[in-house]
């Protein structure tokens, strides 16, 4: 039987000879008949839809501050999360593990001369030894990256980014408390008589309507996975917090994390995750201009509330969030997706059916009766084996485009090369910050009539059909500089800087410098 012209990649409108190269068959395209008439009919609404997206209520889906969001996850609630684990899974080494500035800061003297590498601290030796490339690339901090940084940022007005810093050291200046030995602090305020459960499933709830209240915007409950807990915190150094207070953060608040090792005590039962989403405008902005710190701030508040709620109740409880320098005592994405916030993205990060990726998590351990979530599958590992969007994009060349791998925790998932991407946005001149896998991401776009109609097709069409015709659209309508453009001389940004960040238009002697396209 003769293709279709459709099929032969023929056609007489530019829509059509856009997606060409989508190649749908009959029987697919009769299957996805209905989806497609779906989109065919919201086609009036959508058209005026795109100036809905004009306040933080509507951008990206938020239908009210209690927590309270569009999508449906009971019908994608499966047994098993989507990542696979083989073999082993080792607890991460904070001090190890994490991101380069957490190794650099401790082994300075060792990195910078050959002869210093004996007297590396053991469990780092170890790592060097398996990992020789790293041992070059931490290096390369204190040789490269820092000399080229002070050279960009002689170019550069740090008045310019007056409004950026003011912004961040109002955010954090109400960070939430510090946490202490969780023999003790985690039973500070409960009370002798802890009130009864009548029903976990019904606890659940109550947990869930007052994590909205107390500021979280997705929340999920998971029983809490020993391997996600560190096997070793980090500790803090000080010569981290002129660092933080460059990009706004007070020096003397920040919070600190257990150094040492963790053991897990009796009473981390229950995970309750909650995700609080960017500002958009400067995910929009990023990397001169995105702040992650506003969103972290939200949601460790949110948790520590409800760490003194359900102390109050008088069950135990402890709470992991605001993670300026690092995550204290667990790693919250693996618990979100337990919790069924989301799945695992081509990043490493989570991805959610509301904000894509754009999200900070908070934690709280417990042993309040709860029923616990199960994961979802929104057919996102399909989704991202064919966009790869942000491994294109990103300025360190951090993400990898092939298939998820075994990684040394024993987990079968994609990873980011988390040197390269510290390395990268470390050296963005005085903001030291990126967001660009967040920004380019499919499905972290403002929430109007169609892109939310496009959410609703893409977690239940599973031809891979509207997963097509989803990367084409963002391919197609939202265009994004080159990885290239992120970097010096250029230092492009994703979208224009939101006006309420333009220190020249408030304050004189600023030049419009980066503001320009």
């Amino acid at each position: 039987m003769e293709n279709s012209p459709l099929e032969n990649g023929q056609g007489n409108g530019s829509v059509v000879d856009k997606i060409k190269s989508v190649q749908i068959s009959r029987r697919s395209l009769f299957k996805f008949a209905g989806l497609a008439g779906g989109v065919a009919a919201l086609g009036g609404i959508a058209a005026s839809s795109f100036g809905d997206a004009k306040s933080i209520d509507t951008m990206m889906g938020w239908e009210s501050e209690q927590g309270e969001v569009y999508f449906n996850r009971e019908p994608f609630r499966v047994d098993k999360p989507g990542y696979e684990i083989k073999g082993p899974v080792n607890r991460v080494d904070q001090d190890v593990d994490s991101p380069t500035f957490r190794r650099l800061y401790y082994q300075e003297d060792a990195l910078l001369s050959k002869k210093g590498e004996e007297n590396l601290m053991p469990r780092l030796k170890e790592y060097y030894a398996k990992h020789p490339d790293k041992l070059e690339g931490d290096r390369a901090w204190f040789t490269k990256l820092l000399p080229n940084l002070a050279e960009e940022e002689k170019k550069m007005n740090k008045d310019m980014w007056g409004i950026a810093t003011a912004w961040n050291k109002a955010w954090t200046s109400m960070l939430a408390p510090l946490v202490g030995d969780p023999k003790e602090w985690d039973f500070k305020g409960v009370i002798k008589e802890p009130l009864k459960v009548k029903d976990p499933k019904e606890t659940s709830k109550l947990i869930k309507k007052m994590a909205g209240l107390f500021g979280g915007t997705l929340v999920g409950i998971t029983k809490v996975n020993p391997r996600w807990i560190l096997g070793w915190g980090g500790g803090v150094d000080p010569r981290m917090l002129p660092i933080l207070a460059a990009v706004g953060i007070d020096p003397i608040t920040p919070r600190g994390v257990r150094g040492g090792p963790i053991d897990i005590p009796d009473w981390w039962q229950y995970a309750i995750v909650i995700a609080v989403p960017h500002e958009p405008n400067l995910i929009e902005a990023t990397p001169l201009f995105y702040s992650p710190f506003e969103a972290y701030t939200r949601s460790g508040l949110a948790a520590a509330r409800l760490t003194g709620f359900i102390k109050a109740l008088g069950y135990p409880a402890r709470y992991n969030g605001n993670p300026i320098i690092g995550w204290d005592e667990l790693l919250p994405t693996p618990l979100a997706i337990d919790a069924g916030l989301g799945e695992m993205g081509r990043p490493g990060i989570l991805v959610t059916p509301e904000f894509g990726p754009s999200v900070k998590l908070a934690v709280v351990l417990t042993n309040l009766p709860m029923e616990p979530d199960r994961p979802i599958n929104m057919g996102l590992k399909d989704f991202c084996d064919k966009c790869g969007i942000c491994a294109e994009k990103c300025p360190g060349g951090s993400i990898p485009s092939g298939q998820p791998e075994l990684q040394d925790d024993g987990v079968v998932r994609w990873m980011s090369d988390r040197e390269k991407c510290q390395n990268y946005y470390a050296s963005v001149p005085i903001r030291h910050m990126c967001g660009v896998c967040y920004s380019v991401c499919p499905w972290r776009r403002f929430d109007n009539a169609l892109h939310k109609y496009s959410r609703e097709l893409a977690v239940r069409d599973r031809t891979g059909i509207a997963h097509q015709i989803m990367l084409w659209g963002q391919k197609s309508f939202y265009p994004s500089p080159s990885k290239d453009d992120y970097n010096a001389p250029t230092w492009a940004t994703y979208k224009d800087v939101p006006w309420w960040m333009r220190t020249d238009m408030f304050f004189d002697g600023i030049p419009e410098g980066i503001f320009k396209k």
